[in-house]
C-alpha cells in the first residue's frame, strides 16, 4: 500500500497484511484442433475480490486506513483471451504459419481505497505473426507484431508528491504509472543443428 510520508513529502510503499479477505471466481480454458493445420484457443477468467477486514488506526507517520469492503488493487473482474494458429503445407518446401491473438480485460483499481482517479480502464491488445518453416523443420523464420493497434494503457497509477498548491489546477494530484509496451515488430530466425 502507499502512505504519505511527512519526512519525504511523498507517498511511499509500506507493507501490511489483511486479516481477512476473500476471492471467488472461475477460469475456463479451451482449445481445439478442427483440422491438422488449425489450432484455436479461448480462455475466460472471472474474479471478484474483497477485503473483509482490513483497517488500522494511525501509527506514527502512517495515517489510519480502512480498506474493508474494497476490491484488491490490480485485479480485473473479467479477462478474455482468444487465438488462432494456422499452417499451410507447401509440398517439398515446408509450411507457412500464421496466426493471431487478442487479450481483453475489464478495468480495475490500482490503489487500496478504490479511488476513481486510480481506476485503470478496460484494455485490449491484438497480436499476430506470420512465418515459414522448412520441410526438414530445421529453419524457422517468423515476423511477429505485438500490440498491433499501438494501444496505450497504464497498468498502475500512483500519486507524485502533494497536490498542486496554487493556480487553476490547485488541489490536483499528479499521477505517474507504468505503461504497456508500444507496438513492437520483430523478426526471428531459428536454426536447429
Amino acid at each position: 500500500m502507499s502512505a504519505f510520508s511527512p519526512i519525504s513529502g511523498t507517498y511511499v510503499s509500506t507493507r501490511g497484511n489483511a486479516p481477512s479477505a476473500h476471492t471467488q471466481g472461475f477460469e475456463l480454458e479451451t482449445s481445439a484442433e478442427p483440422t491438422n493445420n488449425l489450432s484455436l484457443a479461448f480462455n475466460v477468467t472471472y474474479l471478484t475480490t474483497e477485503y473483509d477486514d482490513y483497517s488500522a488506526p494511525a501509527l506514527g507517520t502512517v495515517p489510519a486506513y480502512n480498506y474493508t469492503g474494497k476490491q484488491f488493487p490490480g485485479q480485473p473482474k473479467w479477462q478474455y483471451f482468444a487465438s488462432a494458429d494456422c499452417s499451410i503445407p507447401i509440398e517439398g518446401l515446408g509450411a507457412i504459419k500464421f496466426g493471431g491473438s487478442v487479450n481483453w480485460q475489464t478495468g480495475y483499481f490500482s490503489d487500496q481505497l478504490n479511488n476513481p482517479q486510480y481506476r485503470i480502464g478496460s484494455k485490449h491488445f491484438v497480436n499476430a505473426f506470420i512465418g515459414f518453416q522448412t520441410a526438414d523443420k530445421r529453419c524457422d523464420f517468423t515476423l511477429t507484431a505485438r500490440n498491433i493497434g499501438n494501444e496505450f494503457y497504464y497498468s498502475t497509477l500512483t500519486p507524485i508528491g502533494t497536490a498542486i498548491k496554487a493556480g487553476p489546477y490547485a488541489g490536483t494530484l499528479l499521477l505517474q504509472g507504468a505503461q504497456n509496451p508500444p507496438r513492437t515488430i520483430f523478426f526471428k530466425v531459428g536454426f536447429k543443428y
